[in-house]
């Protein structure tokens, strides 16, 4: 078997009592492990937020109609802030 090593430390806020986790299809079954590793993370969590989730079209975001700007208030105890996005690939229409 080969897998992936993907480190989820950025979202270890989420992994507390239930977790669902989905491919956004239902066409595929997700094969999933997590490996909890005792050690000092690269960073203490303390906070991580949706700004946006959906369905959009790549047009519409390069033109700022699906996803406009946002304040994202920030934590004042907090000494490094990271930003995220993902996206599959899809309509690149």
């Amino acid at each position: 078997f080969e897998f992936d090593e993907y480190l989820v430390t950025d979202y270890l806020p989420l992994f507390k009592d239930t977790l669902e986790i989905s491919a956004g299809n239902q066409q595929e079954l997700i094969d999933l492990k997590f490996l909890f590793i005792h050690g000092t993370p690269p960073r203490d969590v303390l906070d991580l937020k949706t700004t946006w989730r959906g369905d959009y079209g790549h047009a519409n975001i390069a033109n700022d109609v699906s996803m406009p700007p946002v304040d994202v208030p920030l934590l004042s105890n907090a000494s490094n802030f990271k930003a995220k996005t993902r996206t599959t690939g899809h309509w690149f229409g």
